[in-house]
């Protein structure tokens, strides 16, 4: 693998470029620089700021050298795994399940139907009163013409037929209200069903990517175990390290030959004796670094 420079732009102005950059006296901390990494930018107006390709998904997992690192080789080459992409048998029904939990969320945001419940009910009492009102209006008009009235016959007629409007009027209200509500009630056993298809999908896309992991694992182990190359970490006058801490840095810089790390290394300063020289680092790593100062340290 070939280096390449990156920039890193302090907020003062100054630039610096190049294959190793050393940041020991801008009095940010390692923490700050992980951050900087992982977003690809100032976090606030103040921040330096950081132009190299984004970090790979080991930098996350792997964000930095210290001498208090912890490493997990499993997480790592899950990382790895996960950068490259590596093809498994269970990538497209996951593709698959993934598609039909999207469309079943799209159709489980289907509105309620109470508000068309009460709407039906109260058309329902609204066309029996105006039934009781035509019937009472069609029995005046027969009273009426029964008793001889001719005279008064007009204008029960009149209101005769202003009741059946409003009759009809309502049946065809409560007609249409109770069409949207079967209709609201078919959306939401739909809605019901779709639930139930999500959490099928969601057990579905959960043991899919757990086999994903797995299978990705299991040929990285291998090609890992075939192809590293460990580097014995130097123990010097100027850094005093376990054999336990000299053990993590020995299992990362092993683990960071091996994968694909596109933005800069992050080392804190304290190990650069420890970890030989720069150039070599940078030769072993195949990558870029950006020296940091120690955790509160102040210059």
């Amino acid at each position: 693998m070939t280096s390449s420079s990156y920039t890193v732009v302090l907020p003062s102005g100054v630039t610096h470029t190049g294959f190793t950059i050393d940041v020991r006296r801008t009095q940010w901390d390692t923490t700050c620089w992980c951050r900087v990494l992982r977003h690809g930018g100032p976090q606030t107006p103040h921040s330096p700021c950081l132009f190299s390709p984004p970090p790979s998904q080991l930098q996350y997992v792997l964000p930095a050298l210290t001498p208090d690192i912890r490493v997990s080789r499993r997480a790592c080459l899950l990382a790895i795994g996960a950068d490259r992409g590596l093809p498994t048998p269970y990538d497209a029904a996951l593709q698959s399940a993934l598609t039909g939990r999207h469309q079943a969320i799209q159709h489980s945001t289907t509105p309620g139907f109470a508000a068309l419940r009460r709407e039906v009910a109260e058309l329902t009492h609204a066309v029996e009163r105006a039934r009781e009102k035509a019937a009472a209006r069609r029995g005046a008009l027969s009273a009426f013409r029964t008793h001889g009235q001719e005279d008064s016959t007009d204008s029960v007629y009149e209101t005769y037929q202003i009741a059946l409007q409003e009759l009809a009027e309502t049946e065809t209200a409560y007609a249409a209200a109770t069409q949207r509500l079967e209709i609201a009630i078919k959306a939401a056993r739909e809605r019901r069903t779709a639930r139930e298809s999500c959490m099928q999908h969601a057990d579905s896309i959960n043991n899919l990517r757990r086999r994903i992991r797995q299978h990705r694992l299991a040929i990285l182990t291998e090609e890992f175990k075939s192809q590293s190359s460990p580097i014995q970490l130097t123990q010097d006058d100027a850094i005093s390290l376990s054999a336990a801490q000299i053990a993590q840095l020995n299992k990362a810089v092993e683990i960071l030959q091996f994968g694909t790390t596109p933005a800069p290394i992050i080392v804190e300063a304290t190990l650069l004796s420890a970890l030989d020289t720069p150039e070599m680092l940078i030769t072993s790593l195949g990558g870029s670094i950006l020296v940091t100062p120690p955790p509160g340290l102040k210059y």
